[in-house]
């Protein structure tokens, strides 16, 4: 056999075989599966992460939803701030003063009609360019953030009124990022940190260690969650048919050394009263409260706000049904009349 005439033969196969559509089909679909296996094994993982669920829901912080995350006003800030731009006064007495171009140099002198409104600072552009309103804090304002994180987390009512008149506010909202998940960041822009407000607890659940939630009554004594949770109302935990929980618990390190706390004890009690004097008793156990909307400790209601406007949604978590996703408060100086 001619060896010269068998090589040639052979690369008349192959490049006969690499024209054939065919071939390069079944070629490209190869190629196509090993690209999505290779996908899935090196980056599929990290795409959901296990959530963590406290006992009324789950939250989950994958990648997906982050990267897919909301990028401006959500259909209830939108609504809630073209309610605000109709149904609040003028600031400026003039719609149009909101268009008005003026030269940098040009001296101003603020109306006695104006006002700003508070929320926290995340929000402040979208207050200005929705309804037309001064917002008290925005991104670009750190220490007007302060102020604001100090009204949101005290449970000072004195206090909380000398900021809203020493910052001309007439109008607060408040969405349930505010009271839920971004609660922490006015609780330190304030002077405070996330732990004085909850906690999270350890139980051993089937020989399992399960994180819980708890939060505690400066939580619930909070500005902002008086007013979100409670519209501002009066609140008395003995009628609400849930029990007041006091709770024991132990710090323990794990092998890693992270520190945790480890539930000890769980009481239930059927009245304020009784729990107060059980924890006055024994110092060890706290009262604490499992659900966010449902304070464990009674609250007075605040006589100077007033609800005026909820967004159309709530948030999708047992028993809160009658709050929603942004609410607009109003405050008066004087208080309001019965």
């Amino acid at each position: 056999v001619n060896k010269s005439e068998g090589k040639k033969a052979r690369a008349r196969r192959k490049e006969s075989s690499s024209a054939d559509p065919q071939y390069l089909s079944i070629k490209n679909i190869l190629g196509a599966i090993a690209i999505v296996i290779l996908f899935f094994v090196s980056f599929y993982p990290h795409l959901y992460t296990r959530v963590a669920c406290d006992e009324f829901a789950c939250y989950p912080r994958d990648t997906i939803s982050v990267a897919d995350g909301q990028r401006g006003a959500t259909d209830d800030w939108q609504e809630a701030l073209v309610w605000l731009k109709d149904h609040s006064p003028e600031p400026f007495g003039d719609p149009d003063f909101y268009f008005t171009l003026y030269d940098p140099g040009e001296s101003f002198t603020t109306p006695d009609s104006a006002y700003a409104v508070m929320s926290w600072w995340d929000y402040g552009y979208w207050i200005s360019y929705i309804a037309h309103r001064i917002p008290h804090a925005d991104p670009g304002s750190r220490g007007h953030a302060d102020t604001a994180g100090t009204f949101f987390s005290t449970s000072n009512i004195t206090l909380a009124n000398e900021i809203l008149d020493t910052e001309d506010c007439k109008y607060i909202i408040i969405d349930y990022e505010m009271a839920w998940s971004k609660f922490y960041a006015m609780a330190i822009y304030g002077g405070r940190n996330g732990g004085d407000f909850f906690g999270d607890y350890y139980r051993v659940n089937n020989g399992v260690l399960e994180r819980v939630t708890l939060y505690y009554p400066e939580y619930y004594k909070s500005m902002c969650t008086r007013l979100f949770a409670f519209a501002g109302e009066a609140w008395n935990p003995d009628t609400t048919g849930y029990p007041i929980t006091a709770i024991s618990y132990e710090k323990k390190t794990d092998i890693s050394g992270i520190n945790y706390k480890q539930l000890t004890d769980i009481k239930e009690f059927n009245g304020y009263k009784q729990a107060e004097e059980w924890v006055e008793a024994y110092p060890r156990y706290r009262i604490v409260g499992i659900h966010p909307a449902v304070s464990p400790v009674p609250l007075d209601k605040l006589e100077n706000y007033r609800l005026v406007h909820k967004s159309p949604h709530s948030p999708n978590i047992p028993g809160t049904e009658n709050i929603s996703l942004v609410e607009v408060f109003e405050y008066s100086p004087t208080g309001w009349p019965e």
